[in-house]
């Protein structure tokens, strides 16, 4: 993973700063989803022309937002007692 990345908190239209870095020549990233950009972020990736295998996007989750209490309350699949192979979500 690059130690250098361009990081777009508070950044609503990221998208132009995206791929402008990703076609001079960086390849990370920083996010959270707390900055609500993941759209823009997604899409200059895409448009950029540089392969998705070379590109490295961190995200961070900031418990503290309520979409973020959402997920964490996802309760883990429970098995059947038919087949424990069988998984009810």
């Amino acid at each position: 993973m690059p130690l250098l990345g361009l990081g777009v908190y508070q950044n609503n239209d990221c998208f132009p700063a995206v791929l402008a870095a990703l076609k001079h020549g960086y390849r990370h990233v920083d996010s959270a989803r707390m900055y609500r950009n993941e759209a823009e972020v997604g899409r200059a990736v895409r448009e950029s022309g540089v392969p998705r295998t070379d590109v490295f996007v961190s995200e961070c989750l900031c418990f503290g937002m309520p979409q973020d209490f959402k997920a964490r309350s996802i309760q883990p699949p429970r098995y059947t007692t038919q087949s424990t192979a069988t998984i009810v979500r």
